[in-house]
């Protein structure tokens, strides 16, 4: 059971108090994390509303579309707050071993809820377009989502959120336009580069796993979608010449 026998449990009051004893272990940063998680599941759940087949792209649709690309760095956003994990990792090695094991796990699923959440909504946003005009759209759309949502990133670092351009239009110009600094711009491409590569690879990922899905239920459906594929073989034997007929 180890962690000091869950305190001696709990100084021999019973498993009640033991049981408390290890929910005051739990890091103190799961109130601000919900918080950014749910800022992160908003362009989600806009992303399902309004990316549907049979949705017509109405004033109203433009305006939804226009708060989802507004509230869509939340999601990704989420690694950027890797700069405080610096300080909960090493108090919690200094104050409890225990502690400390669940540092990692606590942010590391912090983090992959918040990236998901991003990739379901660029994917989703991705299909619709690819429904609706061309798959270049659709693709083009993703970078332009990525680039904005780096910037969404950077603007989030100078203290400013998804709703500032409204209510401070001003101070989002003067960070973007303020002498630029070569640190500014690399800061912004690293994360367009992180956020395009992780976009990338989890639906190559996704698009393997479903083929194998469907390579285990149907097994025959995919060999033969695999032989209609396949072009046939040229015959290794040539046909014999027709033989002239003598009269």
């Amino acid at each position: 059971m180890t962690m000091a026998s869950l305190g001696a449990m709990a100084s021999s009051g019973g498993p009640i108090p033991a049981i408390e004893y290890v929910i005051s272990k739990v890091p103190d940063w799961s109130p601000w994390m919900g918080k950014n998680l749910f800022l992160a599941a908003i362009p989600v759940a806009l992303a399902f509303l309004l990316f549907r087949e049979d949705r017509h792209r109405t004033p109203l649709w433009w305006a939804g579309f226009v708060t989802f690309v507004a509230f869509l760095p939340n999601a990704p956003y989420v690694l950027a707050d890797y700069r405080w994990l610096r300080g909960p990792w090493l108090n919690a090695w200094y104050q409890d071993r225990w502690r400390f094991l669940t540092v990692l796990p606590f942010w590391a699923l912090y983090f992959a809820l918040g990236f998901i959440a991003f990739v379901v909504a660029v994917r989703l946003a991705q299909r619709y377009l690819e429904a609706s005009w061309s798959p270049w759209v659709g693709r083009l759309a993703v970078v332009a989502l990525c680039l904005l949502s780096a910037i969404g990133i950077y603007l989030g670092r100078a203290d400013l959120n998804s709703w500032s351009f409204i209510t401070e239009p001003q101070q989002v110009l003067d960070v973007l336009t303020d002498q630029p600094s070569i640190g500014a711009i690399l800061r912004i491409g690293l994360a367009f580069t992180v956020l395009l590569g992780g976009y990338a690879s989890c639906v190559a990922l996704a698009e393997r796993w479903r083929r194998h899905r469907l390579s285990e239920e149907h097994p025959d459906d995919l060999t033969d979608r695999t032989a209609r594929a396949e072009p046939e073989a040229p015959s290794a034997v040539s046909p014999a010449p027709p033989v002239a007929s003598r009269i």
